[in-house]
């Protein structure tokens, strides 16, 4: 008798363990397919720009602007959020003396904004140098130099850097206004679909 309730209890128990394991298994696996299928709506309805000279492309919102200057940089629009920016290119920085994390970060800081956060970060298979700057309305522009001023507007920039063998593509965009976190979202966004 004593023999029996043992079984039955480690069968309950058992049986309560590959109960929780399976329940577990299946909520982990519907929280990996449902999240990229956000994202892909986020930006179904995106334009596409394509480079063919430095053989990169990216989506963007068909609300922003984008065009190519006379100096081949890629200027980047969208009025009714005071967002604007562009795509640098320079050429042959990397040496073969550079560290990858050097040359991602070759000539970053010439930005007046404070950096709040940077990270080396890889983005579809290419690595990539996140930098966000941001200054407050009524901050101290230049504080050191004799053109100090006083910022009238919140100023927020976010800036991506790839790395293309010797190459760097600086994709920099600038948020006027206290309205800049959901901008930022969407920058971030937009930066997530370069690829080569």
């Amino acid at each position: 008798m004593k023999n029996h309730r043992y079984y039955r209890e480690q069968l309950f128990f058992l049986s309560l363990v590959l109960s929780l394991f399976f329940f577990v298994g299946c909520n982990k696996e519907e929280a990996k397919t449902t999240e990229p299928a956000v994202n892909n709506d986020n930006t179904a309805d995106w334009q596409t720009y394509r480079n063919e000279e430095y053989g990169f492309e990216f989506k963007y919102p068909k609300e922003w602007e984008v065009t190519v200057n006379d100096a081949d940089t890629v200027l980047i629009r969208y009025r009714e959020s005071g967002l604007h920016g562009k795509i640098v290119f320079r050429e042959n920085v990397v040496t073969e003396n550079m560290t990858t994390e050097e040359a991602l970060k070759f000539e970053d800081g010439r930005s007046a904004l404070s950096l709040v956060s940077d990270k080396i970060i890889e983005i579809n298979g290419l690595t990539a140098y996140r930098a966000l700057r941001h200054e407050e309305k009524g901050s101290l522009m230049y504080p050191n130099s004799d053109n100090a001023d006083v910022l009238d507007i919140t100023l927020t920039a976010v800036e991506y850097t790839y790395l293309n063998s010797n190459d760097l593509i600086r994709f920099w965009i600038q948020i006027d206004g206290d309205d800049y976190e959901q901008s930022i979202k969407i920058v971030d966004a937009v930066a997530n679909t370069f690829s080569q």
